[in-house]
């Protein structure tokens, strides 16, 4: 059975093929980039796989707004190249940093098998 971590790279390479700088790791990140990081596990079946609920985190630097929205847009139109959400892309979501920072952000929910 495939490891939560192992779904989660798998993912990350994904993006990174795409051109976009991901990790799973948020502290090793360099906006514009994108986060991925899981939210929840559901159990299908009694071999204990299931849907892992995940999320890629679309970051920019705290940016003025046109700056921030255009970069954003690039950014999620490259992910879609190469993943189908499941579920709305939300397009007001922020990261909030130690100090007071705020990262502008996109959101796009996958649920992957496990």
């Amino acid at each position: 059975m495939t490891t939560i971590q192992d779904a989660l790279d798998a993912l990350v390479a994904v993006l990174l093929g795409a051109g976009i700088a991901a990790g799973c790791d948020p502290a090793k990140l360099n906006p514009p980039c994108a986060w991925v990081h899981a939210d929840q596990f559901t159990i299908d079946n009694l071999d204990g796989s299931g849907t892992l609920g995940a999320f890629v985190d679309l970051a920019v630097p705290a940016w003025a707004y046109p700056q921030a929205m255009a970069a954003l847009t690039d950014l999620l139109g490259r992910a879609l190249s190469v993943i189908t959400p499941d579920g709305p892309v939300e397009l007001d979501r922020a990261i909030d940093l130690t100090g007071g920072k705020t990262l502008p952000a996109f959101r796009i929910p996958l649920d992957l098998d496990l």
